[in-house]
C-alpha cells in the first residue's frame, strides 16, 4: 500500500532577510521548492527584511520574525524554542553562523529530526570561542550545506568539524532572468555617463575590507588615466559608502565614478557594464558573479575562496590577486580597449552559469537533501 501523502514541515532559520547574497537566494530557490510536499515556514531572527516580506506577500509564505537586539540577546532562543513547540516541524534548515548556533540548541532541546546548517562565506571573522562552540555543538547538526568547495575545506580546517558532515551545494539562479534587451542611452543619461562610456562595474553590499572596494577605486585611478572614457558604477549600499565617496574625492576621479543605491533592474544594470569586477580580499562565493555571468559580461576578479570555482581563467574573464591594483587595472584596460575578446568572454561565462550552476540544479539538490535526511530518519520511506 501506498504511504499516504502528508506534507512535511521544514522551517528555514536565518540571521535576518534585509538585502544580501544569502537572502537573495533564499529568495530564489524557496518558491521553486515542493510545496506540495514541503508545507514552509521561514524564520528571521531580526525582523521581516525587505526579502521576507517579499516572500510572505508574493509567495504566500508564512514568515515568523523574532525581532532579535543583537547576537548575545537571549530572548531569541526562547523566542524560537516557544515558537518551535508543538509545531512538528521534521527540518530545521538554517543559514549563517548564528541561526546555525540555534538550529543545533533547537535540536538538542526539542529534539528536532533534521537540522541541517548552511554556511555561506568563509567566516574569517571567527574567534577561537566561536570556532570551538562550532565544533562542539556540531554533535547536533545531521548535515552541513556550503556554497563551494572553498567555503567546506575552510570551515573543516578552522573549526575542526568532521568532513563528513560536509556538502557542497552551488549558488544557482536562473539564466533566463538575464536575458534581456536595455536601453543604454536610458541608463547613460540616468547615470550622467557620456555616449561613449567605457563603464566598469560593481553590484555588492559595501562592507570592507571583504569586499577590496577601497582597492578598486585605486585601480580605477589608473584606468581613468589611460582611458578618459572610463566609469566606475559601485552598485549597492553598505556602512563603507561614506567613507568609499571620501577616498574617490581624495583620488580626483570622483567625477568618473558613480555611487549608486541598492535597485531591483540588476538583469538590465549589468546589460550596461563592458567589465564587472569583484576585487573582493575574502569570498565563499559571489552570487554577483554568476549573475554577471548570465548576463553576458566579462569578470575580473579576485582568485580568492569560492571565486576560484566560478571563473574559468582566461576563457570567461581574468582572475587578479587580491590588493594587485595594478594587475586589476591591467585587466579591466584588456578588456574595454578589446571588444571582440570581451564579448567571447562573456559568451563563454553565460554558457559556464548555464551548465554549472543554474538554480534548477540548486533546487533539485536541495530537494534531494530533504527527502534523503528524511528517509534516513525513518520518517519517509517512499520516494519523493
Amino acid at each position: 500500500m501506498n504511504e499516504p501523502l502528508q506534507r512535511y514541515k521544514v522551517l528555514q532559520l536565518i540571521n535576518g532577510l534585509g538585502v544580501g547574497g544569502t537572502e537573495k537566494s533564499l529568495l530564489q530557490v524557496l518558491p521553486k521548492l515542493d510545496r506540495n510536499l514541503y508545507d514552509i515556514t521561514i524564520c528571521s531572527l531580526k525582523d521581516e527584511g525587505v526579502y521576507g516580506k517579499i516572500l510572505a506577500d508574493e509567495y504566500d509564505f508564512e514568515l515568523v520574525a523574532l525581532n532579535g537586539r543583537g547576537k548575545w540577546d537571549i530572548g531569541v532562543y526562547w523566542g524560537l524554542i516557544n515558537y518551535l513547540r508543538d509545531k512538528d516541524f521534521v527540518i530545521i534548515h538554517s543559514y549563517l553562523y548564528w541561526a546555525n548556533i540555534l538550529a543545533r540548541l533547537a535540536k538538542r532541546k526539542l529534539k528536532i529530526p533534521v537540522v541541517i546548517n548552511s554556511v555561506r562565506d568563509t567566516e574569517v571573522w571567527m574567534r577561537w570561542y566561536h570556532k570551538w562552540i562550532d565544533r562542539y555543538m556540531s554533535r547536533w547538526v545531521d548535515l552541513i550545506v556550503c556554497c563551494s568547495n572553498a567555503v567546506a575545506d575552510f570551515t573543516i580546517k578552522e573549526t575542526g568539524i568532521s568532513p563528513y558532515y560536509f556538502q557542497v551545494v552551488y549558488n544557482g539562479i536562473n539564466v533566463r532572468d538575464y536575458r534581456v534587451k536595455v536601453d543604454k542611452k536610458k541608463y547613460h543619461q540616468e547615470f550622467d555617463l557620456p555616449s561613449d562610456a567605457k563603464v566598469i562595474g560593481v553590484i555588492t553590499r559595501l562592507v570592507e575590507p571583504k569586499k577590496g572596494l577601497a582597492y578598486l577605486l585605486e585601480a580605477f585611478k589608473i584606468i581613468a588615466a589611460k582611458k578618459d572614457n572610463a566609469y566606475l558604477l559601485i552598485v549597492g549600499d553598505g556602512p563603507a559608502r561614506k567613507k568609499l565617496i571620501r577616498k574617490a574625492k581624495r583620488l580626483k576621479i570622483q567625477d568618473q565614478v558613480r555611487f549608486i543605491e541598492s535597485r531591483n533592474d540588476i538583469p538590465q544594470l549589468l546589460k550596461v557594464l563592458d567589465v564587472f569586477t569583484l576585487f573582493s580580499n575574502y569570498e565563499g562565493f559571489g552570487i554577483a558573479i554568476i549573475e554577471a555571468m548570465a548576463a553576458g559580461r566579462p569578470v575580473v576578479a579576485s582568485r580568492v575562496g569560492g571565486i576560484k570555482e566560478i571563473i574559468v581563467d582566461g576563457e570567461t574573464g581574468y582572475m587578479v590577486q587580491p590588493r594587485n591594483v595594478k594587475e586589476m587595472a591591467d585587466k579591466c584596460l584588456a578588456l574595454l580597449e578589446n571588444t571582440k575578446l570581451a564579448n567571447k568572454m562573456g559568451r563563454a561565462g553565460r554558457k559556464r552559469v548555464g551548465e554549472h550552476f543554474s538554480l534548477r540544479e540548486t533546487v533539485h539538490r536541495t530537494g534531494l537533501i530533504y527527502a534523503s535526511l528524511l528517509r534516513l530518519k525513518k520518517i519517509i520511506k517512499r520516494e519523493v
